[in-house]
């Protein structure tokens, strides 16, 4: 409004010019957790949770390791879920009002389930009547809500230990991560992640490797074991 007002000449100064406000952080601004905070955070939240032990820390791997959004674990049966192929098939999602629909781009997807989420995933136990994974506490369905208040609890016990304030949604950056660590192109962490836009958004705001990661990755490039033999281009006559 100021700025407008200065523009247009009704005033000759705008006062908050060099107010400077601190801004949040953005998702492209997110320290990423390694894989030793997403183990430290999933024994967090099994100590924390008692007899729920169990299902919590499965609940937090399955989410940093597969890059499922919330709506998506809420929703997943136990049926979707290959132990043995470790392959997980996402086709439904939650909605706010606990819906079930399609997945965010409307297309299901089977990705990729990492052994350290399977091997938490085969201890949950199965609950006689429900088709789905996971659940609350008191065995009802899991909902983005009771999921947000569950998740509420483990970010209070971490940051009472003097860890950093975290989002839910930063285990699905933690999973783009540490794949773009391992080598892999942007597209297909984006086709885990579910994205249709062959990786943009992954370099833009889910991909956040570390430096050191970064640095070991070009030595590699350049060592003698990645090194080809050079074909000699022979020149016509």
């Amino acid at each position: 409004m100021w700025a407008d007002a200065v523009r247009d000449g009704i005033c000759d100064l705008n006062p908050w010019t060099n107010l400077r406000l601190e801004t949040p952080k953005g998702r492209k601004d997110i320290d990423a957790l390694t894989e030793q905070e997403i183990a430290d955070l999933a024994d967090l939240a099994a100590e924390l949770s008692g007899g729920y032990g169990t299902e919590a820390r499965a609940i937090i791997l399955t989410l940093a390791y597969t890059g499922m959004r919330p709506g998506e674990l809420c929703a997943l049966h136990r049926s979707d879920v290959d132990l043995d192929e470790l392959e997980v098939v996402v086709q439904r999602s939650l909605d706010g009002t606990g819906r079930e629909k399609a997945p965010k781009n409307g297309l299901a997807r089977r990705v990729i389930l990492p052994s350290t989420a399977a091997a938490a995933i085969a201890l949950v136990p199965e609950r006689i009547g429900s088709p789905y994974l996971f659940h609350t506490v008191r065995g009802r369905r899991l909902t983005k809500g009771t999921l947000a208040y569950f998740w509420r609890n483990v970010r209070a016990g971490r940051v009472a230990r003097g860890g950093r304030p975290i989002d839910l949604y930063e285990l699905r950056h933690a999973c783009a991560t540490m794949l773009v660590e391992r080598g892999l192109n942007v597209g297909d962490v984006a086709f885990q992640l579910g994205h249709q836009d062959g990786g943009r958004l992954v370099m833009t705001l889910y991909g956040h490797p570390g430096e050191d990661a970064i640095r070991d990755r070009l030595k590699m490039a350049h060592s003698p074991a990645s090194r080809t033999p050079s074909v000699r281009r022979s020149s016509s006559a």
